[in-house]
């Protein structure tokens, strides 16, 4: 007649209580016949709560259903873990959390709100906003809809990409800007810019008759202000020397002031009025004959029209750029207090690339992390602010985990890397992703989930994991084509990397770097920004561009040579606009491409026209190719034996990209006219002989 200890019951004490009753002291169920005296535990029923819930409930007494937005199984039912609605299979897509009672939040769509909404939707308090489930949403102007991960294509400009590009723009291209219209390479003869459609009035200064209408009225000016200086200069004569009306002393500007330039005119203005002892307040009366009108301050001088740049390029050479980059202003006025700290100094590579105070990139601070906020990063606005990058330093062993918590802290989704992790012998940055599976960096953990290894760079999905918070993914582009100090042997390699970069669109930080985060960096922001503004604006202006790159981080382009090559790369990146399309629209490309256009050409031909007058790469880089042009008038040699070995006189390899051939005698020679071509994925992959 004894009782049944605690968690067990009936005739002999023989049963044990369900292990899901609720257990609340030293009872746990009803000794005789084993009912739960308190209950069940969540997702169980019944009196010995022997039962789970049903598919689609959980919780207490299993009173909750799951959420509609678990994905379902073969049953179509919203499977959840019986005890807390944690959905067993993920979420639908455009849901997120645990129990996928979440949607995602704006800027981002799909399965687990893994990917983000186009950065050229319509944006929603400077965030793109687009349906949480597919990602479609309305377009900025000049994007083609539903996704607005494109722009429109060629021939098509506007909202919805429902206007057509005039018929009148020039006969070198019939393209036009996907977002005004205007056409990319001017008008042909008598039609206005920059949208080609309006025929030149006869009447407009820029006619004939405009001209001649101009010329008459200037003359005309001309005799009203030699009368108008005859009077003031009678007038004067009729007054004392020095002296007004109020009694002050007063001088003109004279011839020398230099009075056509503001600047000047504005010193020698300030030197007459100390002279004069004048109240820099008192008002002057308007007897003083003095003419008082609005200077307009022109054009930046450096900006280049897109319609202009061919030529711009062609009669322009290398010390050129050089005499130009010398003078592109720093920013003299920054700080880097923070940088120059004792126990931040150890965390710069190099001992001149700091980030500036105003700039830099903070890092949380913690119990966790007891090293300060410090990290040689700096933010950089896009154009516009379309874009925001980050530009660092490649990370160092000792600032590994301040890198990757940077990524962490700034939710970058991208990071562009442009230095190889070990270049001339020497280590430019240190890997922080696994070669293979994962690798734990302080708190965080990284996984390399895939890897596309192309002939110029290298893609790889990477998951970053900490404590029970949710995956973050990052996509690492990495260009293995670009030497430290110099520049890459073709702008086409760059082009396509930059074009695969913005085909992931992002509202998050772009984390770019190379080893001090300044040049090749740099570089790649530059040309980004360039072409913003030529889409934008119908011109260019690479000269101001580095300049406000400047601002935010020391030497951003580093060199004359990658200031040079950001001219020919823009060239590239502008011809190529609109040119990429995915398997789905090939189709209608090569229809666009097989129509012929009023200059009697089709569009394929025009195209291939433009390339063939791009300028070449190396032309002008005299001092990195000596050895080429060396060797091709080598090859060109008549009292040379490699002459005869070419079909045509004019078509010669390029050393850079000549195989070498391993012969047994000095007579046969090492020279083939031939050169290595890369595939897609593979350097060197082909060659191409006559």
């Amino acid at each position: 007649n004894e009782t049944c200890t605690s968690g067990k019951f009936g005739e002999g004490c023989m049963f044990h209580c369900s292990q899901t009753c609720k257990i609340s002291g030293n009872y746990i169920c009803d000794n005789v016949n084993g009912t739960c005296l308190n209950g069940c535990q969540d997702g169980y029923l019944s009196s010995m709560c022997n039962l789970s819930c049903d598919p689609g409930k959980y919780g207490s007494d299993c009173a909750f259903n799951c959420s509609q937005f678990c994905a379902r199984d073969g049953s179509n039912i919203s499977n959840c873990y019986i005890t807390n609605g944690t959905c067993q299979n993920g979420c639908l897509s455009g849901y997120g959390g645990a129990k996928c009672d979440t949607t995602c939040p704006v800027g981002k769509f799909g399965e687990d709100c893994a990917s983000s909404c186009s950065q050229f939707c319509v944006l929603n308090k400077n965030i793109s906003e687009c349906n949480n489930v597919d990602g479609k949403c309305p377009c900025q102007i000049g994007y083609e809809a539903p996704w607005c991960n494109k722009s429109c294509e060629a021939g098509k400009y506007g909202q919805h990409c429902s206007s057509i590009c005039s018929t009148h723009c020039s006969i070198n291209s019939t393209a036009c800007y996907p977002t005004t219209g205007a056409c990319i390479q001017g008008c042909q003869s008598g039609y206005e810019e920059p949208l080609c459609q309006s025929i030149i009035d006869d009447n407009s200064p820029s006619s004939p008759a405009g001209a001649i209408a101009g010329a008459v009225i200037g003359v005309i000016a001309a005799i009203v202000i030699i009368a108008i200086i005859a009077i003031i200069l009678w007038r004067r004569r009729k007054a004392k020397p020095g002296e007004n009306r109020n009694g002050s002393n007063f001088s003109l500007i004279s011839k020398n002031s230099g009075g056509s330039n503001p600047e000047t005119a504005l010193n020698t203005r300030k030197n007459n009025q100390k002279e004069s002892k004048l109240n820099e307040s008192r008002n002057f009366d308007a007897s003083n004959d003095q003419v008082y009108c609005n200077v307009l301050p022109d054009l930046s001088p450096t900006i280049i029209k897109l319609k202009d740049l061919a030529i711009f390029l062609t009669s322009h050479n290398t010390s050129f750029y050089q005499e130009q980059f010398s003078t592109i202003p720093t920013n003299n006025e920054a700080t880097t207090e923070t940088a120059q700290k004792p126990e931040n100094k150890i965390k710069n590579r190099y001992k001149n690339i700091w980030p500036y105070d105003h700039s830099r990139v903070h890092l949380i601070s913690s119990d966790k992390h007891s090293q300060g906020d410090y990290v040689n990063a700096s933010h950089i606005q896009g154009y516009n602010g379309q874009e925001s990058f980050i530009a660092s330093q490649g990370p160092t062993e000792r600032t590994l985990e301040d890198f990757i918590r940077m990524i962490w802290e700034q939710k970058t989704e991208e990071v562009v890397m442009l230095t190889n992790l070990v270049e001339n012998g020497k280590k430019k940055c240190e890997r922080y992703w696994p070669e293979d599976g994962e690798m734990k960096v302080g708190e965080i953990t990284v996984e390399l989930t895939t890897t596309q290894v192309f002939a110029d760079y290298t893609i790889r999905r990477l998951k970053l994991r900490k404590d029970r918070q949710s995956d973050h993914s990052v996509t690492h582009f990495h260009f293995t084509a670009w030497p430290d100090l110099d520049v890459p042997l073709t702008p086409w390699s760059l082009v396509d990397f930059e074009q695969r970069v913005a085909s992931y669109p992002t509202s998050k930080p772009i984390v770019v770097h190379c080893s001090a985060g300044v040049g090749r960096t740099g570089t790649f922001i530059a040309l980004r920004n360039i072409i913003k503004q030529a889409e934008d604006k119908g011109y260019l202006d690479i000269f101001s561009t580095v300049q406000k790159l400047r601002y935010d981080r020391i030497n951003m382009v580093q060199t004359s040579t990658q200031y040079g090559f950001l001219h020919r790369a823009a060239q590239v990146a502008i011809l190529c606009m609109g040119t990429t399309v995915t398997s789905n629209d090939r189709q209608q490309r090569i229809s666009y491409l097989d129509k012929t256009s009023q200059t009697g050409l089709t569009n394929m031909e025009q195209e291939f026209k433009m390339i063939c007058n791009l300028k070449n790469d190396d032309e002008d880089d005299k001092e990195k190719n000596e050895y080429v042009n060396d060797a091709s008038n080598v090859y060109q040699n008549s009292q040379n034996m490699n002459r005869q070995k070419n079909r045509l006189s004019n078509i010669i390899p390029k050393l850079l990209y000549a195989p070498v051939l391993q012969c047994e005698t000095d007579y046969l020679g090492d020279y083939i006219n031939a050169v290595f071509v890369q595939s897609f994925r593979k350097q060197n992959q082909q060659f191409l002989t006559a």
